[in-house]
């Protein structure tokens, strides 16, 4: 696999573009892409942001955030929903049991690993089929803190659609489709989309965006401060103080 992804890289390069291997596994190889110079997903933040905000520990996630890779694309949530694999290694076997007991209660019914046999497998889901905003309980304050967390994590902050309009779990084109992941996939009117800009969360949401985009501090360095258990503080740096 590497040696493909390598010279795909070469010749990108060659053009002046960038490579973004989306790999859904062990976050072993999040690492060994990017030592490539190419940029991983950090697939593994979903859920440890999840289990940080819903159990109140952030002793997990402040692990990751020491060691994870700095040239990497953040998400929360994508049109394939969360995924567990990922973040195996990071979160112990019974917190990753935990969290997919707790969302399973808001969500569709997960979807199952084609196989079990992986090594790094705690079981047999591979994905739950759940918005993040609904993962949330619907929960503004949540919402906001979980998207905060992601913006100020190394990388390039990446939002899916439904995550920008704080969609909710679109159970009727699930079951028109037949399709588990169509929970996450809701297709928006131009009305609806309209709609749904002027709601509290997603104002809320555009303007930490706007200041992740725009504030020059986010063009230097990443600096992780300590905190206690139940909280994260980050920071960036940028330039000389005097």
């Amino acid at each position: 696999m590497y040696r493909n992804l390598d010279w795909v890289n070469s010749v990108a390069q060659k053009h002046g573009a960038r490579c973004l291997p989306e790999v859904h596994d062990h976050s072993s190889y999040q690492y060994a892409i990017s030592r490539r110079d190419m940029h991983p997903y950090g697939f593994a933040l979903p859920p440890l942001v999840l289990f940080s905000l819903l159990d109140a520990n952030s002793v997990y996630l402040k692990h990751w955030l020491r060691m994870c890779p700095r040239n990497m694309v953040t998400v929360l949530d994508t049109h394939d929903g969360i995924c567990i694999p990922d973040v195996e290694g990071v979160l112990p076997e019974e917190k990753i049991a935990a969290l997919i007991d707790n969302l399973q209660q808001r969500s569709a019914d997960p979807i199952m690993r084609k196989s079990a046999a992986n090594i790094h497998s705690v079981g047999a889901i591979y994905q739950i089929t759940c918005t993040f905003y609904d993962a949330l309980m619907q929960n503004d304050d949540a919402y906001i803190a979980a998207r905060a967390i992601q913006f100020f994590t190394p990388g390039i902050p990446q939002v899916y659609y439904v995550g920008l309009l704080a969609g909710v779990n679109d159970e009727e084109l699930m079951e028109e489709t037949g399709e588990l992941r169509d929970i996450n996939r809701h297709y928006y009117s131009l009305a609806e989309a309209k709609e749904s800009l002027t709601s509290p969360v997603v104002k809320r949401l555009l303007k930490l965006m706007e200041f992740r985009s725009n504030y020059p501090a986010f063009d230097g360095r990443f600096e992780l401060h300590s905190s206690n258990d139940s909280s994260v503080h980050m920071a960036w740096r940028h330039g000389i103080l005097l």
